[in-house]
């Protein structure tokens, strides 16, 4: 019996000691983007609590300005290096911003390791402001060093193959133009206020009726792929850019498009064109 317990004693030490080795995270990953025109220099730094070789999603079109490894390859927008528990580098890219009326940054980070803390900033360029609020997706914290406008987001606990993504609106704008653009918050402001004191007064005065139930998107037989969007709009409030919806079912551009073509005909969403994307709200 004694000889038993020793040997299984031993075999769980093995699978023990095997499953924390195998347990490779990273403990810090910092993203950078500055963003210069239509090019964007990406800086990413890495921990890792293992010495492996490493492997990343990068752009495409990703010219590497500076890592901190010898030895690496990069293919087909994989870049593989061999870390010894620190990983840096730099990298230039226009595949990220788009540019129409105004500038589109849509970046995906996807996380090969487990990782315990993320942090992501966007230095938007001089003189370029944000449209509203919703102009960035998730809602950052916004900062400014005096010049530039500063949008950082992080994110704990996050699982290997999972993805962090951002989407971005912004536009530049000259330096004349900022009294007119004060002028344009306050009146909307004004305006605000306004309209919300005629609300409340309307709500005051309006009798109570029978309230009619809001059908969920459940109850409308919709299609799967029409479903994931009315939820996605739902999570938004009701209402986003058809670029969040993209990065939110994770469909492609033309199969989204198609899904909203089919619930607008059902009048179930409102599409209202701006610039060279879409608002997209539920009615």
């Amino acid at each position: 019996m004694d000889k038993a317990f020793r040997i299984a004693l031993f075999l769980g030490m093995i699978i023990l000691f095997s499953g924390i080795a195998n347990a490779q995270m990273i403990k810090e990953y910092d993203l950078s983007i500055s963003i210069i025109d239509s090019t964007a220099l990406v800086s990413q730094s890495i921990k890792t609590d293992f010495a492996d070789t490493i492997s990343l999603k990068l752009p495409e079109d990703a010219r590497i300005t500076d890592i901190s490894v010898e030895n690496y390859t990069f293919k087909g927008g994989i870049l593989e290096a061999k870390t010894d528990g620190e990983f840096r580098l730099k990298y230039l890219t226009r595949e990220i911003i788009e540019k129409a009326d105004n500038y589109y940054l849509v970046q995906r980070t996807p996380f090969p390791f487990d990782t315990e803390d993320f942090k992501m900033k966007v230095i938007l360029p001089e003189s370029a402001v944000l449209d509203t609020p919703e102009s960035a997706y998730p809602s950052p914290k916004i900062t400014s060093n005096g010049v530039n406008i500063i949008l950082e987001w992080e994110k704990s606990g996050l699982k290997k193959g999972e993805s962090f993504a951002v989407f971005v609106i912004f536009r530049k704008i000259s330096s004349y133009n900022w009294i007119a653009i004060a002028s344009i918050i306050i009146i909307m402001i004004a305006v605000s206020f306004m309209v919300l004191r005629s609300l409340r007064l309307r709500k005051v005065g309006k009798p109570k009726g029978k309230i009619r139930k809001k059908t969920e998107p459940g109850e409308l037989h919709l299609l799967e792929s029409e479903s994931a969007v009315m939820n996605a709009l739902k999570k938004l409030g009701g209402e986003g850019w058809q670029k969040q919806l993209q990065i939110q079912t994770g469909f492609s551009k033309a199969k989204l498009s198609r899904v909203i073509r089919d619930l607008e005909a059902r009048k179930l969403i409102r599409k209202i064109p701006l610039g060279n994307t879409n608002k997209i709200k539920s009615i």
